[in-house]
């Protein structure tokens, strides 16, 4: 147990939050909010700027988390050190996946329009829409970590716990992204702000979420028995 932070799973849940949030605003005050100060026409590149925010948000959130895997299991660890690559990776893979899926079904299948008049009135499609790819993108990342925590964390139930939180926190957060979308947003607030708060509020709650299960694997890993030295 040398090495070990000496954690309750109130300390190991917030530390989590704690990445979460940190993680999800540092990318974003470093790709967007310095767009507005500068004169740069992103439209020729819009694709590659994209590919580039997720791909450094990703590495930025992989980076704090990895912090709190190495504080809450035994170091060095290979699951600290391997968060970054491998959610990284999961996370193009989602991305991949979502635009090929956009890029093969037919048009038909994708109008929102003709799906929406064959809806009731007040549907909030967009939203679900939006839920669902989160979902999906949650669903790569909850298999790539969850197969990587199973290599240090003992039970069969590793792979399922931590997949089915992802895919749980990423329903949380489009609902509750559903819900603030039908509010009406003042015109005198500012739309960086306003984004600011609405990605605090979605990593934030993706990290609780995911958080209740990392404290509840750590808590089995520290009562799990250890193999007798040789």
């Amino acid at each position: 147990m040398a090495g070990r932070l000496r954690h309750s799973d109130i300390a190991v849940w917030a530390l989590w939050v704690g990445a979460g949030l940190l993680g999800t605003l540092l990318p974003i005050i470093a790709f967007v909010i310095p767009l507005p100060l500068v004169n740069v026409n992103l439209s020729s590149f819009s694709d590659v700027y994209e590919l580039t925010s997720i791909l450094g948000g990703a590495a930025t959130l992989a980076l704090c988390q990895g912090i709190v895997l190495a504080m809450v299991i035994d170091r060095p660890s290979t699951v600290a050190l391997m968060w970054i690559p491998v959610t990284v990776l999961a996370t193009v893979a989602a991305y991949v996946s979502v635009m090929l899926w956009g890029m093969t079904v037919p048009r038909g299948v994708l109008s929102v329009s003709g799906i929406q008049d064959s809806l009731p009135s007040g549907f909030p499609l967009l939203q679900v829409i939006f839920a669902l790819i989160g979902v999906a993108q949650a669903a790569f990342l909850g298999l790539a970590q969850g197969l990587l925590l199973a290599t240090r964390i003992q039970g069969r139930k590793v792979l399922a716990v931590w997949f089915t939180a992802n895919v749980l926190a990423a329903a949380v957060v489009g609902v509750v992204a559903g819900v603030r979308l039908q509010e009406p947003v003042p015109t005198d607030q500012l739309t960086v702000v306003a984004f600011l708060v609405s990605s605090s509020l979605s990593g934030g709650l993706f990290a609780a979420v995911t958080g209740f299960a990392l404290a509840a694997l750590v808590r089995r890993s520290d009562r799990a028995p250890r193999p007798a030295p040789a």
